[in-house]
């Protein structure tokens, strides 16, 4: 229990970070990649919005689960592998999968909520770019190299 304050604290410092990196984050490929998705998911489920039954978007909840498991994953190797120059590789596919999920999880959100594709649309391109910068952040924090 002694890394509880300290695990805290790192953790409100990266998720500080993660919101503050967002405009760096627009630029990089992985929420290109992973908004391109979306849209394209969005503009199907547009298609087929007749037929779709609204729902209470409670579920847009679960957009947070990923970005906070990257951010979870930068904090807890923050230590453990600053100043080496190679053995995070695993670390990097942790993350690179947690993307791919959150990318799909949007996508299937904004087709479930297809009758308000509104509201699903943004929250889901806002759930994609903070897990791009949320993996911004942890890959900062695992590296050792900030900006």
């Amino acid at each position: 229990m002694q890394n509880a304050p300290h695990l805290l604290s790192g953790m409100k410092f990266m998720l500080r970070c993660s919101f503050e990196i967002l405009p760096l984050a627009i630029t990089i490929p992985h929420f290109w990649t992973a908004g391109i998705v979306v849209l394209i998911s969005a503009i199907i489920a547009f298609r087929y919005r007749k037929g779709a039954v609204a729902r209470v978007p409670i579920a847009f909840l679960a957009l947070t689960i990923f970005p906070l498991g990257i951010l979870l994953i930068g904090v807890l190797w923050w230590e453990a592998c600053a100043g080496r120059t190679s053995e995070w590789e695993w670390q990097f596919m942790v993350m690179y999968a947690a993307l791919v999920l959150q990318t799909v999880l949007a996508a299937g959100l904004v087709w479930r909520h297809r009758a308000r594709i509104w509201l699903a649309l943004p929250f889901g391109l806002a759930a994609t770019l903070w897990a791009a910068g949320a993996f911004f952040t942890s890959t900062m924090a695992v590296t050792g190299s900030w900006l």
